[in-house]
């Protein structure tokens, strides 16, 4: 009798294990899989998958998780009641992508037998040119005021028998460009070689360059290009944005970038008006303290009027370092017109 009864109790709970599941929300995607074959670069495909609630229980779509900004899914309705179905629109962009790309979108439900359902995006990417790096960003480690440092980026044309690059200069002439046709004997090759300048201001310095090409489905080619040129002394803040306020009151701290060395400052002054500049007779060595107080001019003041309200200016120290003797702190400020 005991025995007839353990039988029943398995049989009940098998029955239970399996009938739940059957009738539970059931996510279905159609189609999981994309092969788009071949696509040039910055190429935009429209894609749609339909999603449907094949179970008994109502099914809730929490979230949808993409690789990265090349592809984004916008779902029609995120509840399902049995039976529905709703669109799941996909935007895939190729953007300067060469080669083999893989991408997934993942859709996280209630479904008790899969949370996460995967929709894949395969493509080849083509391009008439291909850059090295592709982000086409030229970008130098932090190096002292006066170091050259070089960096170089790679083009290899897959649609011309024979590339040239050119460039004019970059658009500020923070750094020193050169082209390289014919890289290392390969006509289909070439290099655009990028300096600093021994010149370079402390601080970031920005820029870019427009590359032109003979490759017809590429003319030009514009490249970012950054470079931080840290001094020996370290100011804080490089720049003050005072906005709208009634009066000043900031501190700019110098501090020595190396253990062993000491500095003093030996002036200190500003253009702007209503403000003066003080240095903090307390610190010395190897971290000082330079003070600007004021306040802003009025509404009807020349400089205001000039500027429609925006006033900027600088705080100017003197230093006793032979590599770092001068230093300008731009300041800006906002008056009420």
């Amino acid at each position: 009798m005991r025995s007839v009864s353990r039988q029943l109790l398995v049989a009940t709970l098998l029955v239970a294990l399996f009938a739940i599941p059957s009738a539970a929300q059931t996510l279905k995607a159609e189609p999981l899989t994309f092969n788009l074959g071949t696509m040039g670069q910055r190429e935009i495909r429209d894609l749609q998958v339909i999603v449907t609630n094949e179970g008994s229980g109502g099914l809730v779509i929490s979230d949808l998780e993409a690789d990265c900004g090349c592809t984004v899914p916008e779902l029609g309705a995120e509840r399902l009641a049995p039976g529905e179905s709703t669109n799941l629109d996909i935007k895939f962009d190729s953007k300067l992508f060469v080669g083999p790309v893989i991408k997934t979108i993942r859709i996280i439900s209630n479904d008790p037998r899969q949370k996460i359902t995967e929709v894949v995006i395969s493509a080849t990417i083509t391009a008439p040119l291909v850059l090295e790096p592709s982000r086409r960003r030229v970008g130098f480690p932090d190096a002292p005021v006066g170091q050259v440092q070089e960096r170089a980026v790679t083009f290899m044309a897959s649609t011309v028998d024979e590339l040239v690059i050119e460039v004019k200069g970059t658009a500020k002439g923070l750094f020193q460009v050169n082209t390289v046709n014919n890289l290392d004997g390969d006509p289909r090759r070439a290099k655009l070689e990028v300096r600093t300048l021994p010149t370079m201001e402390w601080g970031l310095n920005r820029d870019n360059v427009r590359v032109t090409t003979n490759v017809p489905e590429m003319p030009t080619v514009d490249i970012e290009i950054a470079a931080r040129a840290v001094p020996v002394i370290d100011v804080l803040p490089m720049s003050l944005n005072l906005r709208f306020k009634k009066k000043f009151s900031e501190r700019i701290r110098l501090n020595a970038r190396d253990e062993g060395r000491t500095f003093a400052v030996t002036s200190a002054e500003t253009d702007l008006p209503n403000c003066i500049v003080t240095v903090d007779e307390r610190t010395t060595g190897r971290e000082i303290i330079v003070h600007l107080k004021g306040r802003p001019v009025a509404a009807d003041h020349p400089l205001a009027v000039e500027t429609g309200g925006r006033v900027k200016g600088h705080v100017t120290i003197h230093t006793d370092a032979e590599d770092f003797p001068l230093i300008q702190v731009p300041v800006t400020y906002m008056v009420r017109m």
